[in-house]
């Protein structure tokens, strides 16, 4: 309910139109048979529409930013009923759709109200705008193409979120997204490409020699210019790849934050929670993630969503957090259906070590930090293990490994219970050594490929 004199202003206009809008479906596109048709009834009709086409000029000038379409609406239900003779003659199809426009224009004018109820005048630069758009009455916060997006946001980010339309996506919208992630993603590779020049050269010139564009050894200016056409679009494909990554996760954060700006009173539909994010995460575009995208995605929450900046925020967290436990959720599912995750106590391998037999009659295993085994026993007082210059005593697990048994050093594992709420952190553990793993063996392909 409007609390301000303001918004009981605001309010009051709109509630004016809205009983003028229901009176006009109920006395005319509702109520009127063609027997009660005559002059007068015609002229009252001319009359009464006039009458809504003076008040609807007020509720226009409210809406300084266009974010609702409340005057196509309300016209094209005005235009189609020029008179109530031919109202009356139109087919069952033709008046059903003047009333499903006239329901169309009435569901914009009840979110307009709302959008009034809630006005708040200390963080709506109306007057910035209106100045804007009387040198500009087409003026567009997106126009320009990506700089003069990100020039607006970065001048006045409150601004442009007010000033996008409802309702629909801005032009360029998802070329905006795309360069936001694909350019940061080319600079960083371009720096590490630089920084392995020469075995980014040798990869490009093998490349080559084995499609058959160069021999083995040639050298000169055109083969030069090759392998450098050969490196810089290998550097676009492995970024492209990247940033598709980043747009899935980016789309999928989407859906968590808008989850959380619903629950927390958003009044809009995911189309504005869409223009919010994307446009809040231009701070990647600077090649560095920082807190300012969380502060520019709240700001266009709070301004497309219509609600406090207290309350976005607390959306943001919860959207975040949803998506947090939804990552961990999948990850824990994917690791329990591959076997990867442990049950009950367990011994984890805490850094690279060697499985040892006690007889030597086997060959010791080498065993890689973060695995585990489910089946062990703790050895009483110590054991010899290895042969030769090798041979040493240890205090041991002895351990099942490929259905055999071995012995393993206590100094290199340690004990543990799996429960589910250690879930995050052991998900975090094997991630963090799956990408190591992954790095140690790019290296060894890259350093394997350039020589």
């Amino acid at each position: 309910m409007a609390t301000t004199g303001i918004q009981r202003r605001l309010t009051g206009v709109v509630e004016n139109f809205i009983g003028l809008w229901n009176r006009y479906y109920t006395q005319y596109l509702e109520g009127i048979a063609p027997e009660d048709i005559t002059g007068d009834k015609e002229n009252e009709l001319l009359k009464f529409q006039g009458t809504m086409v003076e008040q609807l000029v007020p509720v226009l000038e409210i809406d300084e930013h266009q974010r609702f379409d409340i005057h196509d609406k309300v016209m094209s239900v005005i235009n189609e009923v020029i008179s109530l003779d031919l109202y009356t003659k139109m087919s069952e199809f033709q008046i059903k759709r003047v009333k499903n426009n006239w329901q169309d224009a009435m569901d914009e004018l009840e979110k307009f109200y709302r959008f009034c109820d809630t006005y708040d005048p200390k963080i709506d630069k109306v007057r910035k705008i209106t100045e804007v758009k009387k040198k500009n009455p087409f003026w567009d916060p997106t126009s320009g193409g990506m700089r003069g997006a990100l020039a607006r946001l970065t001048v006045s980010p409150v601004t442009f979120f007010q000033g996008l339309k409802s309702g629909v996506l801005p032009e360029g919208m998802g070329r905006f997204v795309f360069l936001t992630f694909y350019i940061p993603t080319v600079i960083i590779m371009a720096i590490v490409f630089l920084v392995n020049f020469e075995k980014a050269k040798a990869i490009g010139n093998n490349i080559l020699i084995e499609a058959g564009f160069l021999t083995e050894g040639e050298a000169g200016l055109f083969p030069g210019l090759m392998i450098a056409a050969t490196v810089f679009v290998g550097l676009l494909l492995i970024a492209l790849t990247i940033t598709i990554v980043f747009l899935i996760l980016h789309y999928v954060i989407q859906f968590f934050l808008h989850i959380g700006f619903k629950l927390t009173g958003g009044k809009e539909d995911f189309t504005e929670t869409q223009k919010a994010v994307t446009y809040g995460a231009a701070p990647f575009i600077t090649a560095v993630t920082t807190p300012y995208a969380a502060i520019l995605q709240i700001i266009g929450a709070a301004k497309v969503h219509r609600y406090p900046y207290f309350l976005a925020i607390l959306g943001w967290i919860i959207g975040i957090a949803l998506f947090t436990v939804a990552a961990f959720g999948v990850t824990a599912s994917v690791f329990h259906f591959t076997g990867n995750l442990p049950s009950g106590e367990y011994l984890y391998v805490t850094s690279d070590t060697t499985l040892y037999t006690t007889l030597q009659r086997e060959e010791a295993h080498s065993v890689k930090e973060s695995e585990w085994f489910t089946e062990y026993e703790k050895k009483k007082g110590s054991i010899t293990v290895g042969s030769g210059r090798d041979r040493r005593e240890i205090d041991a697990y002895k351990v099942t490994y490929n259905d055999k048994d071995y012995y393993v050093d206590r100094d290199d594992v340690d004990e543990r219970e799996f429960t589910l709420p250690k879930i995050p952190a052991y998900i975090i553990g094997r991630g963090v050594v799956a990408l190591r793993k992954a790095q140690d063996f790019l290296n060894g392909v890259v350093e394997e490929y350039s020589n």
